[in-house]
């Protein structure tokens, strides 16, 4: 079914200030290795941000500091609120805060 091999989420990091950011699949446990896992800031180096390996089941993304970046979500700019801490992402790109 190739309409949902397409629903993958592109996603892309741009930070706005230093964070940590730890990505996993959506649904791992929280012990399951993240497929993304540092610390990021601003980049001169990386103007476009930092694009996420694929996942094909969506993606949960742990900030450590709120507003600290935005996300590019398909080609869409998505900035988490100021307390934002817990976003998922679903394999067709809609985001939502998660409360913990």
């Amino acid at each position: 079914d190739s309409t949902s091999a397409s629903a993958q989420a592109v996603v892309i990091l741009q930070p706005t200030g230093q964070t940590t950011v730890t990505v996993r699949a959506l649904g791992a446990l929280d012990t399951t290795e993240p497929i993304f896992q540092q610390e990021i800031g601003p980049d001169p180096a990386q103007p476009d941000g930092i694009k996420l390996p694929r996942s094909a089941s969506g993606y949960l993304i742990r900030l450590d500091r709120p507003n600290t970046l935005t996300l590019v979500v398909n080609g869409n700019p998505v900035v988490p609120g100021p307390t934002d801490t817990l976003l998922s992402i679903d394999p067709n790109g809609r985001v939502s805060a998660v409360t913990e």
